[in-house]
């Protein structure tokens, strides 16, 4: 059974010995892959684009994008990464009074176009994981990578 998808670098004992026994141990004797999996921390991607460019893709551009996205979440799915996620509409309505920033306003055509949720170790690894979409190398989208809060549950 691979590691990888669970622990890039660890430099913790406990870490390294769940690693050590996901590697040698079979999974059905195993119930420490549960373990770990709550070990990790989730990442929300705010996914951004050039919300123009969206509107005047073809039918064709459109589905070649999706095929590409779907092809890195069938990727981050093999190792235990992505959560989920989801497109977004590119309709919104703002709510609430207008947030007040020093300088000048600048009239950006970028919107957020999704949203994903994967599991890190952490915000570097989850910005390397985010680093790796397609459509980020290509230059077409960016991410803003945000560690979700963990609230505790009231016992």
């Amino acid at each position: 059974m691979p590691t990888r998808r669970l622990f890039a670098s660890s430099k913790t004992g406990g870490v390294f010995l769940l690693s050590f026994l996901l590697q040698t141990c079979p999974e059905k004797y195993l119930p420490a892959y549960y373990t770990i999996k709550l070990m990790m921390k989730k990442f929300l991607l705010l996914i951004r684009e050039d919300m123009g460019r969206l509107a005047q893709m073809s039918e064709e551009e459109m589905q070649q994008d999706i095929a590409e996205m779907n092809g890195w979440v069938e990727e981050l799915i093999k190792f235990d990464s992505f959560v989920g996620g989801e497109p977004l509409e590119n309709e919104s309505k703002t709510v609430g009074k207008p947030i007040a920033t020093d300088g000048p306003i600048i009239d950006s055509k970028e919107g957020i176009s999704g949203y994903m949720i994967i599991q890190a170790e952490n915000l570097e690894q989850a910005a390397a994981i985010a680093s790796q979409c397609p459509h980020i190398v290509q230059g077409k989208i960016n991410m803003e990578v945000r560690p979700i809060m963990e609230i505790p549950q009231e016992s």
